[in-house]
Order: C-alpha cells, then sequence, then structure tokens
C-alpha cells in the first residue's frame, strides 16, 4: 500500500529524499515543504470553525507573498533544511486554507443574496 500511495503522490511532489523526513528507514511520501502545506491547510480547514479570521483577501495575498519570498530564501544554502522547508510549507498551507475558507464564505454569501433577489 506504501508503494501506490508514494507513487500516487508523485503526481504533486518531487518527493527527493534529501528534502523529505524519515520515520525510521521509511520516507515520508511527501516533501518536508508539501507536508507542511498539506498539514497546514488540513489543520487550518479543520479548526476554522473554532477561529474566526476576519481579513481582507488582500491582507492575506501580502503575507502569503511575504512567506513565500522568505521561502525563496531558503534555496540559500545554509536555510536550506527541513526544519525550514515544514515550517515555511505550513505557513503557506495555513494562508492558504484560510484564502479557501474566505472564497467559500463569499460563494456562498453571494448565492444566498441571488436566491433573496429571486423572491
Amino acid at each position: 500500500m506504501y508503494d501506490k500511495l508514494f507513487s500516487l503522490l508523485s503526481a504533486i511532489c518531487h518527493q527527493n529524499p534529501e528534502r523529505s523526513f524519515f520515520w525510521g528507514d521509511v520516507q515520508f511520501v511527501l516533501c518536508a515543504r508539501c507536508t507542511g502545506i498539506y498539514l497546514g491547510v488540513f489543520v487550518t480547514l479543520i479548526l476554522s470553525p473554532l477561529v474566526k479570521v476576519n481579513v481582507s483577501f488582500s491582507f492575506l495575498y501580502l503575507i502569503l507573498f511575504c512567506v513565500l519570498i522568505i521561502n525563496i530564501i531558503t534555496f540559500i544554502t545554509i536555510f536550506d533544511t527541513n526544519i525550514v522547508r515544514l515550517v515555511t510549507g505550513s505557513a503557506i498551507g495555513i494562508l492558504s486554507g484560510f484564502v479557501i475558507i474566505k472564497s467559500i464564505k463569499n460563494i456562498l454569501s453571494k448565492e444566498n443574496q441571488n436566491e433573496v433577489k429571486k423572491f
């Protein structure tokens, strides 16, 4: 099953062993950065009913842009560690999760407004 999952996820991640975590001798199916991204999105979506974040898309995009710039800096060898990749990936994932949630709320509120206009 691990081999099938590893093969399936190769479509969304390079899975480079030097950029991945290991559990004993077993490589994670995603690299450190992708692990952070998907974990960040997942945790944000799960915890979103408990946390109310009322910020604009502009602010979210600005912070996301700043995190992406920091992520680019990690390509400099001295900062290029799996922990740094995981942290920047998590920040990207969390912010992306907020963008997804805010987008869904906007779509739903526009649909509700359209329903009200019909009556």
